[in-house]
């Protein structure tokens, strides 16, 4: 019980902090790092259930869904170039991929989801079901958030947005 307590108070307590100080993502993201170092620094840590895991999945599934908004009008002019943007990142990803396999002798899969352009909720529990790393992808998925939301804002002022 010590585990679960320290693992649920040290992730919503750094979750809430990351949420206050702006940080994006900053419930996931400030959880992860906390309960992460606490497990990195020896500190109690209990994985969190099969069951449980899976009704957040469900939960979140809903939330994405139910947030989604779908205009007649929006979804033609985009969903084409939409798909095709999906396709391009797709195999660029797979390309990044061989090399990232190549690079840290890991399997193909995980550097396959650790490169690929999904958000970290969802590939974190994509790869949690198809039993493969997910620590490691949702680590890698994290500095990947926070350098794009780092940089984007200075492309965009570069680019003259």
């Amino acid at each position: 019980m010590k585990e679960l307590t320290a693992t649920l108070g040290v992730g919503v307590a750094a979750g809430w902090l990351a949420l206050w100080l702006g940080v994006p993502a900053g419930g996931l993201v400030g959880s992860m790092v906390a309960v992460a170092a606490l497990r990195l620094a020896g500190g109690p840590v209990r994985e969190i259930s099969l069951q449980v895991r899976r009704a957040v999945q469900l939960a979140v599934g809903i939330i994405l869904a139910a947030s989604a908004t779908w205009h007649p009008e929006v979804a033609r002019r985009v969903l084409l170039a939409a798909l095709g943007l999906t396709a391009y990142l797709l195999v660029v990803s797979a390309l990044i991929a061989w090399g990232v396999s190549a690079l840290t002798r890991w399997p193909w899969p995980i550097a396959f989801l650790s490169s690929a352009p999904a958000g970290l909720t969802e590939i974190s529990m994509a790869a949690d079901d198809m039993g493969l790393d997910a620590p490691s992808i949702a680590s890698l998925h994290v500095v990947r958030v926070i350098t794009v939301i780092a940089c984007v804002p200075w492309l965009v002022a570069w680019g003259g947005g």
